[in-house]
């Protein structure tokens, strides 16, 4: 009986489709390790990204996330290297701080320059749709009053509420934001918010305009309406409760003292006048305080309606006039930018006596990159003592969360377009990983077979 005997070789065209098949497999699951490597944590990832508080040298960052994270920006001109901004948190420290509330300002800018940036979350670099986000800062202005808003934020249980953003909105207004101090309080100086295209500082009336006002906590918000004339103080705001104070404001009436009566009936009692408080301050900058900003805010108190004359004494001399407002107080802010080293500041008036009233302050202007510490001109600590550029993005938006309703509730909508990140792949680390090593000898080990069944 004769035996069939078997081809030895296996034919080449089955050979090279076996190389192509492991060639085809190898790749897609490199590709596939490479991508698993790059997702972002939807824990990090950077949520309700707001830009407020643009001037024209400053602007600020939030955004919120999941988990709690470290967070900074990077930020550069059209050309130029990026530069990265830490949250405010971490100013000055060199371990980066974790919260799930980010408040990133930045300062020492051009004014009328476009800027762009990123969002580092968690380590992981994340943009607007493919694209950095855009932001252009405002001219150069100098506001012709003082204008504060200020508060106090208490947690549920009736503590101080650390590190809670504060957002105030006015109509036509860019948005305005602070966070709050170690006492809960925040204050966000008014008079210098600008207009949605940027070119002027708000139109706003000083005592009947309406504002809203968004807090958001790590776990709960609040939210309140109120005017301007009862936001300096506001009454405190507590987290998880929505307030209208609308209807709450009392009404102002001047109360005179009981006429006499008896044979004086005729005589008519005098209005009582407040005495004026002559003192004169300067809030800030404390003496021989060091400032990052060549364009500090300097502002303090003095008697109500008082014209004062200021000086700045540098290279040469600066001379300006402001007037405190009808609360005795003052702001002012140099048009030419200082140059850095030391400088002296003084505040003078003339009472109605005569007597000339002075008070001086010595400062450092600190040089570009010099320090870490914040800016003068959008200190967004919240503390009394510090008046932070209030900004806001025409692209920015703030919804109001749905909290209990300790009075009437109320929406709370800022108008402008969400600013939604988006995750940038990064590269993976250079070196091979131990997937490719395993295809790379599965690879080489099918080619060896594969020559092998070939040719023999």
């Amino acid at each position: 009986m004769k035996k069939i005997s078997l081809p030895r070789r296996l034919p080449a065209i089955l050979g090279l489709a076996l190389l192509l098949a492991a060639l085809g497999i190898g790749v897609f699951f490199i590709n596939q390790t490479r991508t698993f490597g790059i997702k972002a944590s939807p824990q990090s990832s950077p949520q309700q990204v707001k830009i407020s508080n643009i001037g024209s040298n400053s602007f600020t960052v939030t955004w919120s996330t999941n988990n709690k994270t470290t967070g900074a920006i990077s930020v550069s001109e059209a050309t130029g290297d990026p530069q990265i901004r830490k949250d405010f948190r971490d100013q000055g420290k060199k371990v980066l701080i974790p919260s799930s509330l980010h408040f990133v300002n930045v300062d020492n800018l051009r004014p009328q320059t476009k800027y762009f940036f990123k969002v580092i979350s968690g380590g992981k670099t994340y943009d607007n749709s493919g694209k950095p986000f855009e932001i252009s800062t405002a001219s150069q202005k100098i506001p012709a009053d003082n204008d504060i808003a200020s508060g106090k934020i208490l947690t549920t249980e009736n503590s101080p509420a650390v590190g809670a953003i504060v957002f105030l909105s006015l109509a036509n207004t860019v948005s305005q934001a602070a966070i709050t101090d170690s006492n809960g309080n925040w204050i966000i100086p008014l008079a210098t918010a600008r207009t949605t295209d940027l070119t002027d500082f708000s139109h706003y009336d000083r005592q009947t305009q309406i504002e809203e006002i968004l807090v958001k906590g790590e776990e709960e918000s609040a939210a309140a309406t109120l005017t301007t004339g009862y936001d300096n103080p506001t009454p405190n705001i507590v987290l998880g409760q929505n307030y209208n104070f609308l209807n709450q404001m009392p009404a102002v009436s001047p109360t005179l003292p009981p006429a006499e009566t008896g044979s004086s009936s005729q005589f008519v009692a005098p209005t009582f006048v407040p005495l004026e408080n002559d003192t004169l301050t300067i809030t800030s900058p404390k003496d021989h305080e060091q400032i990052n900003s060549s364009s500090p805010e300097f502002f303090g108190k003095g008697p109500r309606g008082q014209k004062l004359k200021i000086e700045v004494q540098s290279d040469g001399k600066i001379s300006a006039e402001t007037n405190t407002d009808s609360q005795g107080q003052w702001n002012w802010t140099p048009n030419l930018a200082l140059s850095p080293g030391e400088h002296q500041i003084t505040v003078s008036y003339t009472d109605k006596n005569g007597l000339l009233k002075t008070i001086s302050r010595s400062f450092v202007v600190l040089a570009a990159g010099e320090s870490d510490l914040p800016s003068f001109t959008a200190t967004p600590s919240g503390q009394k003592v510090t008046l932070a550029p209030t900004i806001k993005t025409p692209a920015a938006t703030v919804t109001p969360p749905p909290t209990a309703t300790k009075t009437p509730t109320v929406a709370v909508t800022e108008t402008g377009t969400a600013l939604t990140p988006t995750g940038v792949p990064e590269i993976p680390p250079t070196g091979i990983s131990l997937p490719t090593k395993l295809f790379f000898g599965l690879g080489a080990i099918v080619l060896v077979t594969g020559i092998t069944l070939i040719l023999f």
